[in-house]
């Protein structure tokens, strides 16, 4: 499991950009991966001439999944020796609409770029059957990561020294990779993307299940006697997997044994 520190509680764009800001003395730049789904060209257009994005990155564009490249994840580069107040507009926007992910001091930009792909693209069954990481959804980055074997998770985390997210309850989590980052010996990946076995592609199955659980019940964590977002999820993943595990796959059967198994009536 990655160590992530919170930073901040219930960040704000503007708490954002200071804690970004405040770096500039370090490093020159950062990086957004972000979803682009529910944004307009036009809208990521402004955004980049807000804040005078450096580099712009389609992921998915030229892999086997871009059909989808154009609601995929996006990566842009922003100089961070620009105004304080211009990249809290841009955070505004930003975080109006998708959950970022910040990586902070990584690699140049084609190097990240190519490295963001590969860990994007995912294959398990022996190479029968292939997606997404979509570990450029914040609520998603850690949980990602951590479902990863201990060499895919390292070579992954590889592309920044630090990486920065906010969970599903607002706060801000830092990672800090820049031991392993400034380290001599580089890091060599054998495979064209991420490969996963069988009990992880599970697990990421359950965490979207219970994602659709949340959405679709419309579930909060007081109804459950919990006080966070992050408990609650994990509450309902641990459900997901326990409803696996007894093999209850038809609707009738699973739906009633995962409510009881969360204390619901």
């Amino acid at each position: 499991m990655i160590k992530a520190e919170q930073i901040l509680t219930a960040a704000t764009p503007a708490q954002w950009a200071a804690l970004l800001q405040a770096e500039n003395q370090r490093y020159e730049y950062f990086d957004v991966l972000f979803e682009q789904a529910l944004f307009s060209d036009r809208e990521i257009q402004k955004i980049k001439r807000q804040y005078h994005a450096m580099n712009d990155f389609i992921v998915l564009a030229g892999t086997q999944h871009a059909d989808s490249a154009e609601i995929g994840p996006r990566l842009l580069r922003f100089p961070l020796a620009s105004s304080g107040a211009l990249l809290d507009k841009a955070l505004i926007t930003l975080f109006n609409k998708t959950k970022p992910v910040f990586l902070l001091g990584g690699l140049a930009f084609e190097s990240i770029a190519e490295h963001i792909q590969r860990c994007t693209l995912v294959e398990w069954d022996d190479a029968r059957q292939n997606g997404i990481l979509r570990f450029s959804d914040s609520r998603l980055f850690a949980v990602i990561a951590d479902a990863l074997n201990s060499e895919a998770q390292a070579f992954l985390l590889s592309a920044a020294p630090f990486w920065y997210w906010q969970d599903r309850d607002g706060n801000a989590q830092c990672f800090d990779n820049s031991m392993q980052f400034y380290a001599e010996n580089s890091l060599v990946w054998p495979h064209p993307g991420m490969v996963l076995e069988q009990k992880q592609v599970d697990l990421l199955s359950a965490w979207h299940q219970a994602e659709l659980w949340r959405q679709n019940d419309m579930l909060y964590p007081e109804l459950l006697g919990l006080d966070s977002q992050e408990k609650l999820m994990k509450k309902l993943v641990t459900a997901q997997l326990a409803a696996d595990q007894a093999g209850l796959w038809s609707e009738t059967e699973r739906q009633p044994f995962l409510q009881q198994q969360v204390g619901l009536k």
